[in-house]
């Protein structure tokens, strides 16, 4: 496949968590019902869905925020060469899953017995951070290679 094809992919991946998320939330689409039931909410001008009653699993912020390290993770990627890119897959292929597991499992998670549990969508941000970090880190890497081949 392509670079620009996977790089294009990438961001209609984030694309696609993002509205997910804002499906679960319930803001976008109040009348629509599918698949939980929706206990419409009138709140001044605005009609949104009772999240709670949408969302059980409280998967709606967790995906927000995970479509936007996404799409800031796909536009890192529009700077990326061959290398870089296929480095970063290699990364994604395993810190993806792992955390996305471990999120499922393990969240919320309390810290220290003194500090409150960190809820998923903190803990998303937590880690995509660190991935966003990882995937220019998988870029420069692929950059500098490609310069140092180049100047050799």
């Amino acid at each position: 496949m392509k670079n620009w094809i996977q790089k294009i992919l990438v961001l209609i991946g984030a694309g696609v968590v993002y509205v997910v998320g804002q499906y679960f939330r319930g803001y976008w689409w109040p009348d629509l019902t599918w698949p939980f039931s929706c206990s419409k909410v009138v709140s001044g001008a605005v009609t949104y869905c009772d999240s709670y009653i949408r969302d059980p699993l409280q998967l709606a912020w967790p995906l927000i925020a995970a479509g936007e390290i996404f799409a800031i993770v796909g536009v890192i990627l529009l700077f990326a060469n061959v290398s870089g890119l296929r480095a970063w897959w290699k990364l994604s292929i395993w810190y993806v899953p792992i955390v996305a597991l471990f999120l499922a499992f393990a969240a919320p998670l309390p810290l220290f017995p003194v500090v409150a549990p960190m809820s998923r969508e903190s803990l998303v941000w937590i880690f995509g951070v660190v991935y966003i970090v990882l995937s220019l880190g998988a870029v420069l890497r692929g950059r500098f290679r490609e310069y140092h081949e180049y100047h050799s």
